[in-house]
């Protein structure tokens, strides 16, 4: 599996939310030492690498370039993410059977799964269809108002 397939990781735990694996951070790490500062706004970091690709936030630097268009890229992963547009990869995959979508990122992915998890929680809700329309309605008497209309 490549690195940039990898869920968000800390040591043995595994966040499927990068804000999951941030809050962690937050409650878990706050003693952890950062040795590595911006000079030019004082943020710390824990790794030279980290501080490097920061900095390009203040220099505005992009050394990663497209192969396919003239786009550049403060990091690697962007320009990895973006390059997906042009070549139709979608490795992140909708694991219910009966959708197949796809998506370039894994952002995507999470939030369509939450809209699945949201359309099963109102179909929980709403248990009486219409046969025409497939709308669902919490109580029988809604669904005969609504094939009136």
């Amino acid at each position: 599996m490549s690195k940039e397939l990898e869920p968000f990781h800390c040591l043995s735990q595994i966040f499927l939310h990068k804000s999951a694996m941030q809050h962690h951070a937050r409650e878990v790490h706050s003693g952890d030492v950062k040795p590595h500062q911006c000079q030019n706004c004082l943020k710390t970091f824990s790794s030279n690498h980290q501080l490097t690709q920061h900095l390009r936030v203040h220099t505005g630097e992009k050394p990663y370039k497209c192969s396919y268009c003239d786009r550049r890229f403060k990091q690697l992963s962007h320009v990895q993410q973006h390059t997906r547009l042009h070549t139709g990869e979608r490795p992140y995959k909708c694991h219910i059977q009966e959708c197949g979508r796809a998506f370039i990122q894994l952002s995507n992915l999470q939030q369509h799964l939450r809209n699945h998890d949201n359309q099963m929680e109102r179909s929980k809700n709403r248990p009486f269809n219409c046969n025409i329309c497939g709308k669902g309605f919490a109580s029988e008497s809604s669904l005969r108002t609504h094939r009136l209309k």
